[in-house]
């Protein structure tokens, strides 16, 4: 048997794709076009993590959040996309897009809890959405400069008015004002005041503390933020009304009628005004009124006869401090009452009788008629 040999074949078998119809795959007539390889579902990115910080103190404070995550596995993302919301299911959402594994996000509301969730981008397929992460971004809790210059003064009758110079902070919102009646006393009114001054009225004063008012203060005031936070407390120290001026006055008489007048100004419409009435240097009555005139008739007893008549006028205010007192000038009034000149009256005569002879009038009679003083 002759020897054997080895024979080899070689058999070309075409690559799988897709032709157009009618073409044979393997002869004249037939085109081939590769399938490119799909492109890979990327999985969800893992340990989102956040932290928040205050972007800007300002009248709208905004907040920060920073994240941070991992790729999901076996792919390499070309971007992704990141989502937040005040919705745990977002309801409502605000996205952006990432080009590596972190994102800051801005201008959020401070003080207030946000949902945030990630996902990556291969190509232009995005993937699985990342577990979501939660944060309650950070408050502003930065307080204002505090108010400089406080200084408090009483005006007219007893108005309180408060002037300060505000902080120049870019959060500043407001003044607190705490009226005292003295430092750390009885607080008597928390105010609010954007802008410099404030006037705390008598009304105001009297209603706090009725009935008289309080004519010594002290203030405490703090720069408040938007974000409700205070700066340190600065005041005003104590402020003290000083007493009323005394008053100017006049005083006129006639028949049994006397009349004091205040002739200046009063120190508000709270004032009032006392009047002494004095008959020979000695006090008759006094009188407590708000009129800026008092009247005075004579006729009680003791007022009969001729008397050196003065009234003594104080001023006083809405706190219940006296001025000091002015003395008017005297009148001098003659109050001849039936009941006077039966007192004992002597009159004396042109033929030289002597006064011991004489006798009163309330003894005598008239002769040829008239009426008799008689007792």
């Amino acid at each position: 048997m002759p020897g054997k040999r080895r024979i080899t074949y070689s058999v070309d078998i075409p690559k799988a794709g897709v032709f157009n119809a009618g073409g044979d795959p393997g002869g004249a007539g037939g085109t081939s076009s590769v399938v490119p390889p799909a492109t890979p579902l990327a999985g969800a990115p893992t340990n989102l993590a956040l932290t928040t910080a205050i972007e800007r103190n300002a009248v709208t404070p905004t907040s920060l959040i920073d994240a941070t995550w991992y790729p999901p596995a076996g792919v390499s993302p070309t971007s992704y996309v990141i989502q937040w919301s005040v919705s745990s299911v977002f309801a409502t959402v605000n996205g952006a897009g990432a080009a590596s594994e972190s994102a800051r996000i801005s201008g959020l509301i401070p003080n207030t809890l946000y949902y945030v969730r990630v996902a990556a981008v291969v190509a232009t397929v995005q993937g699985d959405w990342s577990a979501t992460a939660s944060i309650t971004t950070a408050a502003d809790t930065t307080a204002p400069n505090p108010v400089t210059s406080p200084a408090g003064v009483f005006v007219g009758g007893g108005d309180l008015v408060v002037s300060w110079v505000n902080p120049a902070s870019a959060n500043f919102r407001d003044v607190e004002l705490v009226v005292r009646a003295s430092n750390g006393g009885t607080i008597l009114a928390t105010l609010y005041r954007g802008m410099s001054p404030l006037v705390w009225t008598v009304a105001d004063n009297l209603a706090a503390t009725p009935p008289n008012g309080d004519p010594t203060i002290w203030v405490d005031l703090r720069a408040r933020s938007w974000g409700g936070i205070f700066s340190t407390t600065v005041n005003t120290g104590l402020i003290t009304k000083a007493a009323p001026a005394a008053p100017t006055v006049t005083l006129s008489g006639f028949s049994q009628l006397i009349v004091c007048s205040v002739t200046s100004t009063p120190e508000s419409p709270y004032s009032l005004f006392e009047y002494v009435w004095k008959r020979d240097g000695t006090t008759v009555v006094t009188h407590l009124i708000a009129d800026t005139q008092d009247t005075y008739t004579a006729g009680a007893a003791g007022d009969e006869g001729s008397h050196s008549w003065t009234c003594t006028v104080r001023q006083r205010d809405a706190f219940g401090q006296y001025s000091g007192a002015t003395v008017s000038g005297s009148v001098i009034l003659d109050t001849l009452t039936i009941a006077y000149l039966r007192a004992g009256l002597i009159f004396t005569d042109s033929v030289g009788n002597v006064p011991a002879g004489l006798v009163t009038l309330k003894d005598g009679d008239l002769i040829g008629g008239g009426v008799s003083y008689a007792a």
